[in-house]
């Protein structure tokens, strides 16, 4: 077996490539939960504004952590590699899961969980398979939660 060699910077190509994929997985998942986010919150955010409307505090949320996820994303694609950068990617799409969770589980909005009758794990997945677009989304935050994880712990 050969040894890896040994790039300009000092690290393995071996070692590279593990942390180009977890980039670029990382990377194209936060574009997808940013640009589902974006696409939700957007025009309901202008409705919203339009009506002085703070019912429904997601698109408030949505816009802002969307625009910092492309944000992140688009400081990625330029070349800079900041496990501060990782940590909040990380963060909003922790916020995502977590978000989504305590939304239908406290009813669509309400604080106290409660409103459906099945278990929280059957609630989730029957919300998440009802609509295409909460399951592509969830399952980019997951991958994207994972990648920036993993990135965390090994760019350095």
């Amino acid at each position: 077996m050969e040894e890896p060699t040994t790039t300009r910077t000092g690290e393995s190509t071996t070692e590279s490539a593990g942390l180009f994929v977890a980039r670029l997985v990382a990377g194209q998942a936060a574009f997808v939960a940013a640009t589902v986010h974006l696409w939700w919150g957007f025009p309901r955010l202008l409705v919203y504004l339009q009506a002085g409307s703070l019912a429904d505090p997601r698109p408030y949320l949505f816009v802002p952590s969307g625009l910092l996820l492309l944000g992140v994303v688009g400081a990625m694609l330029l070349g800079r590699r900041d496990r501060a950068l990782y940590a909040v990617a990380a963060a909003v799409l922790a916020a995502y899961v977590l978000g989504y969770a305590w939304w239908h589980l406290g009813d669509h909005g309400g604080l106290v969980p409660g409103g459906h009758a099945r278990g929280p794990l059957a609630t989730i997945l029957e919300h998440l398979l009802e609509e295409p677009r909460d399951f592509v989304s969830m399952f980019a935050e997951l991958v994207g939660l994972g990648a920036f994880a993993a990135l965390l712990g090994l760019d350095r």
